[in-house]
């Protein structure tokens, strides 16, 4: 039957002279292959079975499939005429049918992922195109999947800003496109500027500033440890060569960063009512987050929970290209994985935010009196930092 579907043998692209000398000298030989007779398929067997495989339905799935390696063929100028089209239909029927089905499955079409398209590079760029292929058309019905997974502790992180974080109003400015601290130190004997983005003031968690470039500055650490006061750490290398040098801030491997010093941020007024209503607009908001990413994301748990069983179900089909299969339940259980885990921060942030003091939010009676504004921010470092 396969011989009369579709045969491929592959050779490498190139082969050394010994090899190819030995080629030569056994190609063509004849070669006598008994078949034992209880193996053997009569005459009637393979005209029966070539008319139920003719019957057999292509699923959507398959088609869908089979055109997308036809488009990915094309791209890649792979030529395949229609004859062989038909001959590798015929063949995902085939094993649909010795394996007892009427219409097909996507695991019927594994081979279409193989090293049947001639050199080694069509090869290769049909055989990844394939998994991409297979991967839409598993996750179709639910394509969030497909996209950049949900970024629940961003969440996590948010809300816990919101609970944890005071009322006070701080002096910002807007850079690149987001609220900002600004501060200025001195490093090397010169006076640059950084952006702490406002997010981040009373958490406790590292992160590298902005500078002047509007670029995240990797060779500077910020924390506020909870407060409104910014710790800084900077990369050793600076300290000599200063933040404006041309050291490859991309690539900094310092090992550990050196403190520097303390900025402390200016707070215009205390329990500010602008902070507490958009406070409340922020928690009505994350609220809304919360409800429709778990809803999607417990749908999606669902889903690939009932994809992995289906296609468990084929583990022991005929024909069956154990290694993409396997491929594909891993990917199916790392997905599912990482649903349960984004699930759980979700929930955390749920729990979070319901602890929330109803009080915190309310307007006082007296709101807080304007601060002092400071001298303009500067570093404080240690005694042995420069200055």
């Amino acid at each position: 039957m396969s011989d009369q579907v579709t045969l491929t043998i592959m050779l490498p692209d190139n082969i050394s002279s010994d090899a190819l000398c030995q080629l030569l000298q056994i190609h063509g030989t004849d070669s006598n292959v008994t078949v034992p007779p209880s193996l053997a398929i009569s005459a009637e067997e393979q005209a029966q079975w070539i008319q139920a495989i003719s019957k057999v339905t292509l699923s959507p799935n398959t088609l869908a499939v089979i055109g997308k390696v036809a488009e990915t063929c094309e791209k890649n100028c792979v030529y395949v005429p229609i004859r062989r089209w038909l001959a590798l239909s015929n063949m995902i029927k085939a094993i649909a049918f010795l394996n007892g089905r009427t219409e097909t499955k996507l695991i019927d079409t594994f081979f279409l992922g193989t090293s049947i398209w001639g050199r080694s590079a069509s090869n290769t760029a049909i055989s990844e195109s394939y998994r991409e292929i297979l991967k839409t058309q598993l996750y179709k019905n639910t394509p969030s999947l497909l996209e950049k997974p949900y970024n629940a502790n961003d969440l996590f992180m948010r809300v816990n800003h919101l609970v944890h974080s005071s009322n006070n109003l701080y002096e910002t400015k807007p850079f690149n496109g987001e609220k900002c601290l600004a501060y200025r130190i001195t490093i090397a004997g010169e006076s640059v500027p950084l952006y702490a983005p406002l997010k981040y003031i009373e958490t406790d968690i590292d992160f590298n500033p902005y500078n002047e470039l509007r670029q995240i500055e990797k060779r500077v650490v910020c924390n506020y440890h909870g407060t409104s006061n910014c710790t800084i750490s900077i990369d050793p290398q600076v300290r000599t060569s200063g933040l404006r040098s041309s050291v490859n801030q991309a690539n900094s491997t310092s090992p550990k960063f050196e403190e520097f010093g303390t900025l402390p941020t200016y707070i215009l007024r205390e329990n500010a009512p602008e902070i507490i209503d958009e406070k409340k607009r922020l928690r009505d908001s994350l609220n809304t987050e919360i409800k429709e990413s778990m809803d999607r994301e417990t749908a999606n748990l669902v889903a690939l929970r009932n994809t992995y069983k289906l296609f468990n179900e084929s583990k022991n089909d005929l024909f069956c290209f154990t290694q993409m299969f396997n491929a594909v339940q891993d990917d199916i259980k790392k997905q599912f994985d990482n649903t349960a885990n984004i699930i759980k921060t979700i929930k955390k942030a749920s729990e979070t935010i319901a602890s929330l003091p109803s009080n915190m939010l309310k307007t006082p009676n007296l709101v807080g009196k304007p601060q002092a504004k400071p001298q303009a921010p500067q570093a404080t470092p240690p005694s042995n930092a420069e200055k």
